[in-house]
């Protein structure tokens, strides 16, 4: 792949097609985009989990080359992980507007205030903390957003 292309690839990939560019609030714009496209877009779930795992190991592969682009720890305009981490919050759950609202504040919630364990992974002196920590995030969002379900349901 050459230099020039890998640096296109990596900006359009890592950015979401351009949303990390958003003016303000990048993270929170991207995961109403990745709202939008769960409650829109008909999409099984071997195909979400296909996905979904594409979208991880890709940036695991890449997220290394974010801190050369860019040379930051973290920049806004990654927001890769904020996709990665929508997309499972709302795996395994049905699509209803309750699960679309609840999913959105609960990783919001867990994304912005980095409580432990999101912390941790937030504090890595490794690229690849840009990713798990809201890996983390999904994942304790999508099991509280189970319990707030099951309990209102």
């Amino acid at each position: 792949m050459s230099s020039q292309f890998s640096r296109f690839f990596i900006v359009v990939f890592f950015s979401f097609f351009g949303a990390g560019f958003f003016p303000f609030a990048q993270g929170t714009f991207t995961s109403l985009i990745i709202c939008f496209i769960y409650f829109f877009v008909p999409l099984e779930i071997p195909i979400e989990l296909v996905l979904l795992f594409v979208l991880i190991s890709v940036s695991f592969i890449f997220v290394p080359k974010v801190n050369q682009i860019w040379n930051q720890k973290d920049p806004s305009y990654v927001v890769i992980d904020e996709v990665i981490g929508m997309m499972i919050t709302f795996l395994f759950l049905p699509k209803t507007i309750l699960t679309l609202i609840l999913g959105f504040v609960l990783f919001r919630f867990f994304d912005v205030l980095k409580i432990p364990p999101v912390n941790f992974f937030d504090k890595m002196q490794s690229p690849y903390g840009i990713i798990l920590d809201d890996i983390i995030a999904g994942i304790m969002a999508n099991i509280l957003l189970r319990i707030l379900i099951y309990m209102i349901y």
